[in-house]
């Protein structure tokens, strides 16, 4: 679906063809509703455009046309990152406002509709900003910060955050009612420059294998990840004792499920703490534990209760401050680069998923399941300091 050069009736059945999908969608929009608007035979219509998904990919590659010509031709040559970031939010603020822009409406809206190549094109264009939002926003934290890593808000985060805002407002604004768009733009701003510089995040972004943008800064405090620990014993010890009256033949019958044992099960959740305590240690080389050496229950329970007492530790051994970010490899050979903060609340997840198909896997074989919810960890903690 390559794009050449448009004449103006083009244009004009884009334009039109636009509104007709900002308003009534585009599944709905057919190609006689777009020939009738314009007082076109389909006939003629056609003769413009092959099909309706090439209108719409004309559309959104026009629309990308004009954020560039608008937005980004007009930040460049802007040296100071702040004032660039700045000026940003203001002229893409007025490409969605101003006119209503229906191109820059559809492409929101209306990708997943296009065949899979011109997805393709239009993705790389939209990505092709959001990676230089995202640099940005990076270069001006780095500036605020005296050149040194920021430990704030992911760029990514932000740079996400910061188009959801401002995509969004064409659904509620009115320019009749009561904000002003001057006032928009200045609020907007505000906002954004106070939330992406605050000193604590809230989550902790993907990255990609090898990235340089991996988060920094606490997710949750020292003693929130002690707890975080102490509660994955404590659920621990609670789901071995209720694997007690399990039979051996029990143990290793197959019931479905991602593993298809108790053991198998127990085995990856045991393994999954040895393999994160090496990364954490900064340890190369472990990978899964070795079948045999966990084979009978009691000697898995021991490596697992060896491996619990690592992990807590390894925090209480980490200097005060933030905790490192880790370099490592995941099983497969690829690098990976996280905060060790998130890498504990992962693997906290990742046992309570688990945990979770034991207590199926009990029940089916009738017996009783432990109780393993958070909160009544919770209850049980502040029943002990009363």
């Amino acid at each position: 679906m390559a794009r050449g050069t448009l004449s103006e009736s083009g244009r004009d059945i884009l334009r039109t063809a636009a509104r007709l999908f900002q308003e009534r969608g585009y599944d709905a929009t057919s190609m006689q509703d777009i020939a009738s608007a314009l007082h076109f035979s389909k006939a003629a219509l056609y003769h413009h455009f092959e099909s309706k998904d090439e209108i719409l990919f004309q559309i959104m590659d026009y629309g990308m046309d004009v954020f560039e010509e608008r937005v980004l031709s007009e930040i460049r040559p802007i040296a100071d990152p702040e004032e660039r970031l700045r000026t940003c939010i203001r002229l893409h603020i007025q490409l969605v406002l101003r006119g209503r822009a229906r191109e820059i409406t559809v492409i929101l809206h209306e990708n997943r509709a296009l065949p899979p190549d011109a997805n393709k094109h239009i993705n790389a264009r939209k990505k092709s900003y959001i990676v230089l939002l995202e640099d940005l926003i990076g270069e001006v934290q780095r500036k605020r910060a005296g050149g040194k890593p920021l430990g704030t808000v992911h760029p990514q985060v932000a740079a996400f955050a910061l188009l959801g805002m401002i995509n969004w407002t064409y659904q509620w604004y009115h320019p009749e009612g009561e904000i002003q768009e001057e006032a928009l733009i200045q609020q907007f701003t505000a906002i954004f420059f106070g939330a992406f510089t605050a000193s604590r995040p809230c989550v902790t972004p993907r990255h990609e294998p090898g990235s340089a943008h991996a988060p920094t800064g606490p997710i949750m405090d020292r003693s929130d990840l002690h707890l975080l620990l102490a509660y994955m014993e404590w659920s621990r010890e609670r789901m071995i004792a209720a694997l007690a009256p399990v039979s051996a033949e029990e143990y290793h019958r197959r019931l479905g499920g991602s593993f298809e044992t108790l053991h198998d099960t127990l085995v990856h959740m045991y393994g999954a703490e040895r393999v994160w305590l090496a990364r954490l240690r900064g340890e190369k080389g472990v990978g899964r534990p070795d079948p045999e050496a966990v084979a009978a229950p009691q000697a898995l329970f021991h490596a697992w209760r060896e491996t619990g007492k690592g992990l807590s530790e390894w925090l209480e051994a980490q200097s005060p401050g933030e905790l490192p970010v880790i370099d490592y490899k995941s099983l497969a050979g690829d690098p990976h680069r996280a905060a060790a903060t998130g890498l504990l609340q992962h693997l906290a997840n990742h046992q309570t998923f688990h945990r979770g198909q034991v207590v199926h896997m009990l029940r089916q074989l009738g017996h009783p399941a432990p109780t393993t919810d958070l909160v009544v960890f919770q209850r049980e903690q502040i029943s002990r300091q009363v």
